[in-house]
């Protein structure tokens, strides 16, 4: 197994499903200010979800 094989299979699961709803929730209790802005999904990485929040925010 090369270095590269290991450090990829020694990455853990995620801890928290991050989804639409969840993120949505989050948006209308902590900044309810944009909770009416349109919320579109855009990219997964290892540990995050990345959504466009109106034409000029990212969650």
């Amino acid at each position: 197994m090369t270095f590269q094989e290991m450090a990829v299979s020694a990455k853990p699961a995620a801890e928290v499903s991050i989804d639409r709803a969840l993120v949505r929730e989050l948006i209308c209790a902590q900044a309810s200010q944009w909770s009416g802005r349109t919320l579109t999904y855009l990219a997964t990485g290892w540990d995050n979800e990345v959504y466009r929040l109106g034409d000029d925010l990212l969650v």
